[in-house]
């Protein structure tokens, strides 16, 4: 909490090259994530980009052509005490 208060932004872009999105089936709901690894670390965040997650459920292949991914990652506010990060938007190559 001590370091997220320092910050100044809520939002970052970055490129990735080694992504997949999943279907997450947990508290009897579903959730589509992307894991995906950056700076030498694997993450596994939620998607909220409404964008992305329509032409998913549409095609969920939408993502195998793409050998790199643009994404904009955004903190969300405090929850239960805690931070949680997501995965904002998702830039690919048609």
């Amino acid at each position: 909490k001590s370091n997220i208060k320092k910050l100044n932004h809520s939002l970052m872009m970055i490129k990735t090259t080694s992504f997949e999105p999943i279907i997450n089936n947990s508290y009897g709901k579903q959730q589509i994530r992307l894991i995906f690894k950056y700076n030498d670390q694997t993450y596994n965040l939620p998607i909220t980009d409404p964008l992305f997650l329509r032409q998913y459920k549409h095609d969920n292949t939408i993502l195998n052509d793409s050998h790199k991914i643009y994404i904009i990652l955004s903190l969300g506010v405090e929850f239960n005490s805690n931070f949680y990060k997501l995965v904002a938007t998702i830039f690919y190559d048609l």
